[in-house]
């Protein structure tokens, strides 16, 4: 964690401003796309960069139990003592699970930020049960133009708070879907598609639910 991240958590500690935001944000993301309906049945669920914990602790709402995995530490305070969700320091391109042990993995707007998404995507395969479902949650770019990337590299660094990291990897749509078609053990189910904000109509948010093959 940054000094910036640190100054602007420590801040929001007191006065709550962007917690309010990411709950606003997390309520509207349960009531857009049927998470909630995705992951029906599943009792152990891995969320690979779960940030500040928000989306865990939503899921955790539903009585499953939730092993929550980043590579820093930004749960808010509040989450620190839940009873059925556990948090470690890990990066999604090597998570300390053995094989077939989850349910679901979810990854909330995480692949874009990762070096390799290729071999996070390898380890969510290798740690999901046959039959198993993988939920993927993508800024998706409507026109991949260069501006277009500056425009939603800049929003997302701006709601992640991080200004210096490496060069986000967003793409549109087709791309992110083509890019899952490497894995043919993963079966894609839904894709839902819906404005990410008002006034940027340069890109979108999508939800993709993706199946294990228990054949391969």
């Amino acid at each position: 964690m940054d000094s910036l991240q640190k100054f602007v958590l420590g801040f929001d500690g007191k006065f709550g401003f962007l917690q309010g935001l990411e709950e606003r944000r997390t309520r509207w993301f349960f009531r857009t796309f049927p998470i909630a309906a995705w992951l029906a049945g599943s009792e152990v669920i891995l969320d690979i960069g779960c940030g500040s914990f928000d989306l865990t602790n939503e899921m955790s709402k539903s009585g499953a139990f939730i092993a929550s995995v980043d590579w820093q530490d930004l749960r808010r305070l509040r989450y620190r003592k839940m009873s059925n969700a556990f948090f470690c320091l890990a990066k999604g391109e090597a998570l300390p699970f053995r094989n077939n042990a989850f349910d679901a993995v979810t990854l909330f707007w995480m692949l874009h930020h990762s070096e390799n998404p290729h071999l996070v995507l390898s380890e969510a395969i290798r740690v999901l049960r046959p039959n198993g479902t993988v939920i993927i949650l993508e800024d998706v770019l409507k026109t991949p133009s260069f501006l277009n990337r500056k425009v939603v590299t800049f929003y997302d660094r701006l709601i992640n708070l991080d200004l210096s990291g490496p060069a986000n990897k967003n793409d549109s749509k087709e791309g992110w879907l083509r890019s899952f078609d490497q894995f043919p053990i993963l079966q894609l189910r839904d894709v839902v598609e819906s404005p990410a904000v008002p006034f940027l109509t340069s890109f979108t948010f999508c939800a993709i639910r993706l199946k294990k093959n228990p054949r391969n």
